[in-house]
């Protein structure tokens, strides 16, 4: 069975969602926390407006984790994905010191399932929902 996973996002990010530009979810930390190692394909991701309510329900279709980031390797992940991370230069600066990343292609699901409430959040951007939550 699927895990189910709750990102917090932005409203640019929001925005990209929304128009379809957005394909690929970035999560750079620089300790492995959620997402790193608890999201794999097949996973549902309700997308959260910080603040506000689900703005949409998607699929991982593919996951890449990686470790050991340098600033030079996170500057190539931006050149190589940003065309579907779709983030801004200032979001790519304060992730030039993350040592972990994941990213998450995601598909948007046809008919979504219903989304669970979701309790507030103290600073977490990323939660799973059962099963072992962080």
């Amino acid at each position: 069975m699927a895990a189910v996973h709750v990102a917090i996002v932005g409203a640019e990010a929001a925005s990209r969602l929304a128009d379809g530009s957005k394909r690929i979810e970035s999560r750079f930390t620089r300790s492995k926390r959620l997402p790193y190692n608890r999201v794999s394909v097949g996973d549902h991701i309700h997308f959260k407006l910080t603040g506000g309510s689900i703005i949409g329900t998607y699929a991982a279709t593919r996951v890449v984790q990686l470790e050991r980031l340098t600033p030079a390797r996170i500057r190539r992940l931006r050149a190589r994905y940003n065309g579907g991370i779709r983030a801004s230069a200032s979001y790519w600066y304060s992730r030039r010191r993350a040592r972990f990343a994941v990213l998450i292609w995601i598909t948007p699901l046809p008919t979504p399932p219903a989304a669970p409430p979701v309790p507030r959040q103290y600073g977490s951007a990323w939660f799973r929902i059962g099963g072992g939550g962080e």
